[in-house]
């Protein structure tokens, strides 16, 4: 046990987890997709310095979004709470953490979601991949959803 009160220095498994999740997406993308991912982590990184970098990394790619370089970002980390909050702190992001496939089909067909956040620690890989899947073939429905898009902005 630490008692210390610093944080351990040798990789966390959740930090594993979540880059093994983060490679896994990519693998599957489409070919036609560009994908902008963070600078390799060092071998020796604390949970401490795993956590404000996904943080950190968080806000690039939803400052990327918003700015237009990219249609769309998808941010990682242990629950996607974190991650979804710094997203959204953003103007014009609507990140929505999603845990299964509706939630990604209603966050992009109602709410015009342009960053997606996923918990690695809460779904199966598998899983999270059919919900990145999901969420980039479904269209922005429009119509009353819109008006209701336009109010949150």
């Amino acid at each position: 046990m630490n008692t210390s009160g610093t944080a351990k220095a040798a990789p966390d498994q959740r930090v594993l987890r979540c880059a093994a999740l983060l490679t896994a997406v990519l693998l599957w993308l489409p070919r036609t997709a560009t994908a902008q991912t963070p600078e390799p982590a060092p071998q020796r990184l604390t949970l401490d310095d795993a956590v404000r970098r996904g943080l950190e990394t968080s806000h690039r790619i939803a400052e990327a979004v918003a700015r237009g370089e990219c249609d769309r970002g998808i941010v990682l980390g242990g629950s996607g709470n974190g991650e979804a909050i710094v997203a959204n702190k953003v103007h014009g992001i609507r990140c929505a953490l999603c845990w299964n496939v509706e939630t990604a089909r209603l966050a992009r067909e109602h709410n015009d979601s342009n960053v997606l956040s996923l918990g690695q620690r809460m779904i199966p890989d598998e899983l999270a991949l059919e919900i990145v899947r999901v969420w980039l073939a479904t269209p922005f429905a429009g119509g009353r959803h819109a008006r209701r898009i336009a109010l949150i902005e």
